[in-house]
């Protein structure tokens, strides 16, 4: 019994030690830093200020004159009471700056990605097209078009509608392209086209080009297997089909060109067709990657083409561009 009653007395002991520990160090992380403070609060706060490029004296720890100023320079940006000492409300604007600046960070880290892929694609086509022997055949690989320019204008833009036909999208797309007397080129997946009959029907009846975007456009067709080969070839059955024309070019689904893809392609007799702006669904890119012989390459995504479709045509024509059309 007299060794249970000091077993507790050294745990409570043991406990009440650790809880005044514990209270010793919230009493000690400071709420705020001010001139004349040192430590690893200030190290942190230094390197924050540094990280959003307000510091550019040594971060050492001690809160000298050069932290003060950077703390007052980020408050007068912040819009919070410049008075130098970084307290609760200036702490939090910093972290808030911080967060924006690592989310801003990111999106252009996934921007570059972006464009290297893009890049990567064209130089992967490009080595293809030399390998296979197709540079100027009709089974070759194109990236970007053929300048068309004309006196007058800026030149061509190849305007090309992805992943229809959609009854959600694609009767406004074709509606809109007529009052702006453009023509487009549809890169159609089959399966679609054989649900939406009429629709492709209408877009050849109409002078717009109706060309491959695989049948199903599913992971499977995008690796350059059998399975790609047969769903490019299900495709261009189901186009011939319903506008007596043969396709001609093929855009694989997610840009993904294997070269047992290209290869695939160059025996059925269609050209690799890629495109020159970064999003199907922006844009600004597209305006942005406008040249002669672009080809611009627009997702028929519902909500978003409405608005993205006509600020791409109406400031590309405005700009001196006319359109045309890949293939018959």
């Amino acid at each position: 019994m007299a060794n249970r009653v000091a077993s507790m007395i050294v745990l409570a002991s043991v406990l009440a030690s650790c809880l005044a520990l514990g209270a010793d160090r919230a009493a000690a992380a400071p709420k705020s830093c001010s001139r004349g403070d040192a430590g690893p609060h200030v190290r942190e706060l230094q390197t924050s200020l540094k990280t959003l490029g307000l510091l550019s004296g040594a971060v050492d720890g001690v809160f000298g004159p050069a932290t003060e100023r950077a703390v007052r320079s980020f408050q007068a940006r912040a819009k919070v009471t410049a008075d130098g000492v970084a307290g609760p409300v200036t702490l939090a604007a910093i972290q808030g700056e911080l967060r924006a600046l690592a989310r801003r960070r990111e999106e252009q880290k996934r921007l570059d990605e972006k464009r290297a892929s893009l890049e990567r694609l064209r130089k992967q086509v490009l080595e293809a097209r030399k390998t296979l022997g197709q540079a100027g055949g009709a089974a070759g690989a194109i990236v970007e078009g053929e300048p068309g320019r004309q006196p007058g204008s800026r030149g061509v833009i190849y305007l090309t509608m992805d992943d229809g036909p959609d009854p959600a999208t694609t009767p406004w797309v074709l509606d809109f392209l007529k009052s702006k007397r453009v023509r487009a080129t549809f890169f159609v997946v089959g399966e679609k086209a054989e649900r939406n009959e009429a629709l492709v029907r209408r877009m050849a009846a109409e002078g717009h080009s109706v060309q491959n975007h695989s049948h199903t456009h599913a992971e499977a067709e995008m690796a350059g297997s059998a399975a790609a080969e047969d769903g490019m070839a299900r495709c261009a059955r189901v186009i011939e089909r319903l506008t007596g024309s043969k396709s001609k070019y093929y855009r694989p689904p997610g840009g993904r060109t294997p070269a047992e893809l290209l290869a695939a392609a160059s025996r059925q007799g269609h050209t690799v067709a890629l495109w020159s702006n970064l999003w199907g669904d922006d844009a600004r890119s597209a305006v942005a990657a406008a040249f002669d012989g672009a080809v611009l390459m627009v997702r028929e995504q519902p909500g978003v083409i409405e608005s993205s479709l006509p600020a791409i045509v109406e400031r590309l024509a405005a700009d001196g561009y006319r359109f045309s059309t890949l293939g018959p």
